[in-house]
């Protein structure tokens, strides 16, 4: 896979309590040959937030804290996501959720089992490598 363009590994923010950046592996597809990236079951793909870091902050908020008390705490101090940020995570949970109570979302086509949207199948106790 390393062969000297952009394959192999590269660092990737992600950010939470026990994170800053962590290590991805890049990789071609044999059979189109387009680069992807493995990404841990935690990760976003495209996000600087991981997983943990937004149940922790929807968590806040679901406890009656504002936008700006449910920020996550992250390992950099000084990194705190912005209020805008809180809320779209809350809204675009919602929206996620609504498929979760639909019977189908296509005709013909089922909805994927619900650990595929619960945050809680995802390990969260530790800190994650």
């Amino acid at each position: 896979m390393a062969c000297g363009h952009g394959h192999g590994r590269r660092w990737r923010q992600a950010h939470d309590d026990c994170h800053d950046q962590i290590r991805v592996r890049r990789g071609l597809c044999k059979h189109c040959d387009l680069t992807l990236t493995v990404l841990p079951a935690w990760s976003v793909t495209g996000a600087l937030y991981n997983l943990p870091a937004r149940r922790e902050a929807l968590g806040r908020l679901a406890e009656g804290e504002t936008l700006e008390a449910s920020a996550p705490v992250c390992l950099d101090p000084d990194r705190i996501a912005d209020p805008s940020t809180v809320r779209r995570w809350f809204w675009r949970r919602i929206a996620s959720l609504r498929f979760f109570f639909s019977p189908t979302i296509l005709p013909g086509i089922s909805a994927p089992p619900p650990a595929f949207w619960l945050w809680s199948t995802l390990p969260h106790d530790e800190c994650l490598s």
